[in-house]
């Protein structure tokens, strides 16, 4: 007799915690939408231009930290009702982090503390939004390009072909796990290490925009 599909939040922490692959299915069905949510929140409240892909990499990022350690986080959760506000908190931490990453200059403070039965889920918000001069861009679009350009002509086949889904198809995360026959981990890890990568070259060739 199989298990019964977990359907409520206990049973879904129950599920995930015994590796029923069921109960990861119905955590990431049930919360994430709520990442997405959380993470256009904030983007809409710093005027931060995204599309669906980058709701798809917050979300990616949260689920990713759910993961790590044999979910080490969540065997943190006290009981199954700090779940949902507990994921809410961590996307918007993530969201932020985006933010913060892009835009050196910001700060990141605690705004306020919220108090669930017993158990304190922090927000955190950014100092300011940034201003118009640290939006300016420091170098022409013919000189990002051949950075760009320069940049890819250095990856590997693989980390070529997500990059271009990703930036130039706009393809989401999912359909780019499909397409390479990966995970949507892996798709995520190699988006962030190869835009890190990206990004510090940008600084490197634009000293003066101060990142």
């Amino acid at each position: 007799m199989t298990d019964k599909a977990p359907g409520t939040d206990a049973e879904i922490l129950k599920a995930v915690l015994a590796h029923r692959a069921d109960g990861w299915s119905a955590l990431v069905a049930r919360h994430a939408p709520a990442a997405r949510a959380v993470a256009r929140t904030v983007f809409d409240r710093y005027r931060e231009p995204f599309g669906a892909g980058d709701l798809d990499e917050v979300a990616v990022e949260v689920f990713q930290r759910l993961a790590a350690d044999d979910f080490q986080w969540l065997r943190s959760i006290e009981k199954p009702d700090l779940l949902a506000p507990s994921i809410r908190a961590l996307a918007a931490w993530r969201a932020l982090g985006l933010l913060r990453a892009k835009y050196h200059t910001f700060t990141c403070s605690l705004e306020a503390e919220v108090e669930l039965r017993g158990k304190t889920v922090a927000s955190a918000v950014l100092a300011r939004p940034p201003s118009a001069r640290e939006r300016a861009p420091h170098l022409t679009r013919e000189e990002v390009d051949r950075l760009a350009a320069e940049f890819m002509g250095h990856l590997g086949e693989r980390q070529k072909r997500v990059l271009t889904f990703r930036y130039h198809a706009r393809k989401k995360y999912r359909e780019i796990a499909d397409a390479e026959g990966i995970p949507m981990t892996s798709v995520g890890q190699i988006v962030r290490h190869e835009r890190d990568k990206f990004a510090a070259k940008l600084a490197e060739a634009a000293p003066e925009a101060g990142l």
